[in-house]
């Protein structure tokens, strides 16, 4: 009889055991922190018997805690606390590092990301984390270094290759960019993304016939009508000269385009190829009226140069005058003296120009030096009749 009653009383301490040892004592505090409520989190933690600062637990919620809360100086000692009871925790670690990296602390990021590679040199994941902060750092050759040596390692790494790919891009490293796009393409060709990359290579190195091809399939293949491709297509018809498929083209991009002043410009252009002379210009204006870029003389020594065209030498002049403000180039001092002598009478300007032109060309722009020399001669001759 007496074992019949041992039972239920073992089982009874058994069962308070286990709810004993199931209780966390920082179960409170993780509550906390699930709920977001860091700063309740904070007091709970701060709250627990001093035999609990020694665990790693502790700790890690601190650097949690801490770091929500935007308290670097606690979030970091907490770290350090981390690694001195687990030196080699990767998880700490790279949660330090982004901490940092949220500070602005790039060079001690920098350290942490160091200390993971020398600890797994062949790691893929750990060089692309250090590529990301040289980015930060605005270091492009660290970048590139980092993300390649990531994708020596881990070859299918299209994130990777694609970081490259736009850095060699932005350095116009083209033959780089343009091989590992490539693969990548080949290895994935329902992927937009590798079209979309190479369009923007072809574009940038003004390969206008891969450019059509490029931007064709991309519209065709993928639907794709988006402001990249239909820019980068409209401007390479023009070039190719198929002014009226860049027409259509352009007048799509214009109407989603934020910023059109360049495609004002191509609009122009081709109207201005087609002797449509009165809606060149006119696109020519929206082109100056939306300009905010270094195009601006662009723009303008095109509509002054559609002018003389027409003959409307004096309308010509004033966009001239606005270049060369903007340019100082030699050129346009020629374009005004022949302007302000085909439109005015008095030849006393022009023949400033024409001298201002010869002083200031060099030896570039030979082919208009001698006709200079002669007006100018001849300017002379006419104004000494005149006198006499």
């Amino acid at each position: 009889m007496r074992r019949s009653h041992l039972i239920p009383i073992l089982f009874f301490f058994s069962l308070h055991f286990t709810h004993a040892q199931g209780h966390s004592p920082f179960a409170e505090v993780e509550e906390a922190i699930n709920q977001y409520q860091f700063i309740k989190a904070a007091e709970n933690l701060e709250s627990l018997p001093d035999s609990l600062k020694s665990e790693l637990t502790y700790h890690n919620l601190a650097a949690r805690i801490y770091r929500s809360l935007g308290d670097f100086k606690q979030a970091r000692r907490a770290y350090q606390n981390c690694l001195r009871l687990e030196p080699h925790s990767v998880q700490t670690q790279i949660a330090w590092a982004q901490l940092e990296i949220g500070a602005h602390n790039y060079d001690q990021a920098g350290k942490l990301y160091l200390n993971l590679i020398e600890q797994d040199s062949l790691n893929p994941h750990f060089y692309k984390l250090l590529a990301y902060l040289e980015l930060k750092r605005e270091s492009n050759l660290g970048a590139m270094a980092a993300f390649n040596k990531s994708l020596e390692l881990s070859e299918r790494d299209q994130e990777a290759a694609v970081q490259l790919i736009l850095l060699y891009l932005n350095q116009q490293i083209y033959p780089q960019a343009d091989s590992l796009i490539r693969i990548y393409r080949a290895e994935s060709p329902d992927s937009k993304l590798f079209h979309q990359l190479e369009l923007r290579s072809a574009f940038s190195q003004k390969q206008y016939p891969r450019v059509q091809v490029t931007g064709q399939h991309l519209l065709k293949e993928f639907g794709d009508s988006s402001l990249l491709v239909l820019r980068s297509l409209g401007i390479a018809y023009y070039h190719l000269k198929a002014f009226n498929q860049a027409d259509t083209i352009l007048q799509l991009a214009l109407e989603i385009s934020q910023e059109p002043e360049q495609i004002f410009f191509y609009l122009g252009m081709s109207k201005l190829a087609q002797n449509q002379h009165d809606l060149g210009q006119a696109y020519l204006q929206k082109a100056m009226e939306a300009g905010t870029s270094k195009s601006m003389s662009v723009y303008e020594l095109n509509m002054a140069l559609s002018l003389d065209e027409e003959g409307r030498y004096g309308d010509a002049i004033s966009y001239y005058q606005s270049v060369y403000r903007q340019t100082q180039s030699p050129l346009i001092l020629y374009y005004l003296a022949r302007d302000y002598d085909q439109f005015y009478l008095d030849k006393n300007p022009a023949l400033n120009y024409y001298r201002a032109f010869l002083d200031n060309a060099g030896s570039e722009y030979f082919q208009y030096q001698d006709f200079s020399r002669k007006r100018i001669a001849e300017l002379k001759r006419i104004k000494h009749f005149k006198a006499d």
